[in-house]
């Protein structure tokens, strides 16, 4: 029987919650695990070095220890990984300047939204975009893993989409025909786009759930 997702780590909004309570060493261990891998492939593919994304990816972490509290989300105001995103390239453009550079300029505060919106995917903001994405992508499947794995349909997909094993040959083992093996593959992709927006959601939410408890902790 598959692990049900209640066994899989805490990283949604209740997580962020905990966030405030700095003795709470597995919140922030499993807050760093989602976030610190999303910096450190921004800041290769921006050129730093392994030591350079090490450090750089340390100091924001600090920084949004310390600048929670700013982030007011309203529609005027960017998302939590977009204000995530100014804070990484503050501390990129602090440190390594040089690999900060490009011909999109990246403004801050309030203007950040819409910047990114105008931006689309090119440069920096395309880059933190895409890593963004590829981490709702990997927590989706982790998830749904620990919900499916002993299930013929969750074998397709995994076989067929995740290893590029020849879905014909994947059927056949199975015992299944290969019309029936695409049918499992589409319906499991199908739930994995919904996890992804989901997740994405829930990180977006967590963070507005985090500023106002900071803000009430602060008056």
């Amino acid at each position: 029987m598959a692990p049900s997702s209640s066994n899989f780590p805490d990283t949604r909004f209740t997580l962020i919650r905990r966030l405030p309570n700095a003795e709470d060493l597995a919140a922030w261990e499993t807050f760093v695990s989602i976030y610190v891998p999303v910096i450190c492939s921004f800041a290769l593919s921006r050129g730093c070095s392994t030591d350079q994304t090490a450090l750089l990816a340390k100091s924001a972490m600090i920084r949004v220890a310390e600048a929670i509290s700013d982030f007011q989300p309203n529609e005027d105001q960017p998302r939590f990984r977009d204000w995530l995103f100014s804070l990484v390239m503050e501390e990129l453009r602090r440190k390594h300047p040089d690999l900060a550079l490009d011909s999109h300029e990246i403004p801050r505060d309030g203007q950040m939204a819409r910047a990114l919106a105008d931006a689309g995917e090119e440069g920096p903001v395309g880059q933190w975009n895409q890593e963004y994405r590829r981490m709702a992508y990997r927590r989706a499947v982790q998830e749904m893993e620990l919900e499916m794995a002993d299930t013929p349909a969750w074998e397709v997909f995994r076989r067929t989409i995740l290893e590029s094993e020849d879905p014909e040959s994947v059927a056949a083992e199975l015992g299944m025909t290969l019309g029936a093996a695409y049918l499992a593959r589409s319906r499991v992709l199908a739930k994995l786009r919904e996890r992804i927006a989901a997740i994405e959601i829930d990180w977006e939410s967590g963070a507005a759930q985090l500023s106002e408890r900071f803000s009430d902790e602060s008056t």
